[in-house]
């Protein structure tokens, strides 16, 4: 490529023991990168993202998602652009927004196909019309029988009281304080939403959503088509007005450890149990990547020590357990626990034991003599165990409860180094090298989205200089 775009660096990542693919990063002159991943599949992958953080619980990066597709000044129809992708081999497109960026999204069958999309597609990004009939209609507005109203409106409506999502902002504030970007709803709270005005989303877009701060990450076997399209877009489509949103994200760091309880509304007698704690820097891929191996390990399987420790015992104190890394800045681990009962779990515990015993009576009846001394022989040892844990059910939701369950259950993982499987670790090591490569042979385009993603975002609120392959290290495991 040559005149608008200049390459800026070259890169690999490894797909399998002998095979990589080819990555290449071009710089345009508005400071716009477009990243280009080699894979030589059928199908062709596009997305565009735009760094983005909440300044407050408006959800101005969740509206502009939306208001992207209303329109750009190019192409002021509505649909225009979905129609176009349809008209070339896609499902269309789509977006999806995070705590710390916003992303659009396209596949294709073709080379050509994703050349003919592109530019329209730049354009509504970088240049949507944001009228304000849009926004009445997308973001907040009444209806004739005075009810309130609109997509965004409503899908935060549908979210914000749902155990999960305020669960976890609850953990974020606690983890990063109640002013930091992260603690923010990025999707929006109904009652900030309702105050939100398209003056205030059109300046947010001039801010975050300047071609300077925006990546184009590419996959697929591109060639001289996508590239000679490259250079054919109209360069007022690419135009940049110097708006560098690029800027450090400010790290709080709680004085010791905090916990709250958060109430939300529920038909069941179960909660959940959340546990977060702040991990190392992102560019720290190898501590990152053992600590994603460890979570794996320890809550994966439903053979897995945390499992079997809570779910998969005789009295069981929680339905599930995950164990994850969150990809944020720095990086936050997660250990969560859902269907924890509370009180009696809806249930006495009289009414329970009445229930067991005349089952076991029942069942008693007709037996010979050898069959009932087989069924009083020890039970197995980590029946036994689990059924002598103590762990008293009424107090699962009280403060510092589970946590001390969960401390001692930890610490003898690792007196017991293990449970003296010295190759446990060795086989999380390995089984997760297998699963990573196992994600590159049959979704590359995923994978790559997935990792190169993690790098825009680290690169530009945590560096400040822009750099792809940094975490391309974890398919050396």
């Amino acid at each position: 490529m040559s005149k608008q775009f200049v390459k800026e660096s070259e890169l690999s990542y490894q797909k399998s023991a002998h095979s990589w693919i080819p990555t290449t990063v071009h710089r345009h002159t508005s400071g716009l990168r477009v990243v280009q991943c080699k894979v030589q599949q059928p199908i062709y992958t596009l997305a565009i993202y735009v760094p983005t953080l909440p300044e407050n619980d408006t959800g101005e990066p969740h509206t502009l998602e939306h208001l992207v597709f209303c329109g750009s000044k190019r192409f002021a129809h509505r649909g225009y652009l979905d129609a176009l992708a349809l008209c070339n081999f896609s499902q269309g497109t789509n977006a999806w927004t995070y705590e710390d960026v916003t992303c659009y999204t396209l596949t294709t069958a073709s080379e050509e196909a994703l050349a003919n999309v592109m530019a329209a597609y730049l354009d509504h990004v970088l240049s949507p019309q944001l009228r304000d009939e849009q926004f009445v209609t997308e973001v907040y507005h009444y209806d004739s029988k005075g009810r309130e109203h609109g997509v965004v409106f409503s899908e935060v409506l549908g979210s914000e009281s749902e155990e999960a999502e305020v669960g976890e902002r609850r953990m974020l504030q606690l983890l990063f304080g109640e002013d930091a970007a992260y603690a923010k709803s990025f999707g929006g709270l109904t009652r900030s939403v309702a105050q939100l005005t398209n003056a205030e989303v059109a300046e947010y877009h001039k801010r975050f959503y300047d071609a300077c701060n925006i990546t184009m990450v590419v996959t697929g076997p591109v060639g001289a088509r996508f590239e000679q399209a490259l250079e054919d877009i109209p360069p007022e489509i690419l135009h940049s007005s110097g708006h560098d949103s690029r800027r450090m994200i400010p790290i709080n760091v709680p004085e010791g450890p905090v916990s709250a309880r958060v109430l939300f509304a529920a038909d069941s007698h179960v909660g959940s149990v959340q546990f977060g704690w702040r991990g190392p820097m992102g560019s720290d891929v190898e501590t990152v990547t053992a600590l994603e191996i460890l979570l794996e390990y320890l809550t994966e399987e439903a053979s897995s020590p945390l499992s079997m420790r809570f779910v998969e015992c005789k009295r069981p104190v929680a339905s599930s357990v995950v164990g994850y890394v969150k990809q944020s800045i720095p990086t936050t681990m997660f250990i969560g626990f859902d269907g924890v009962p509370y009180g009696d779990g809806g249930d006495s515990e009289g009414e329970s034991g009445d229930e067991d015993e005349s089952d076991d009576e029942s069942e008693d009846e007709g037996k010979s003599e050898d069959e009932e001394e087989e069924e009083s022989e020890p039970e197995d040892e980590d029946e036994s165990k689990s059924d002598e844990s103590g762990d008293d059910i009424t107090r699962l939701l009280d403060e510092g409860y589970f946590a001390e369950l969960l401390k001692i259950e930890l610490e003898r993982i690792y007196t017991t180094k293990f449970d003296g499987d010295a190759q446990a670790l060795r086989r999380a090591v390995e089984q997760y090298g297998q699963r990573l490569a196992k994600r590159m042979e049959s979704h590359a385009d995923d994978t790559l989205q997935t990792t190169i993603g993690i790098d825009i975002v680290a690169s530009h609120f945590a560096t400040g200089k822009f750099a792809v392959g940094t975490r391309a290290r974890i398919f050396d495991v």
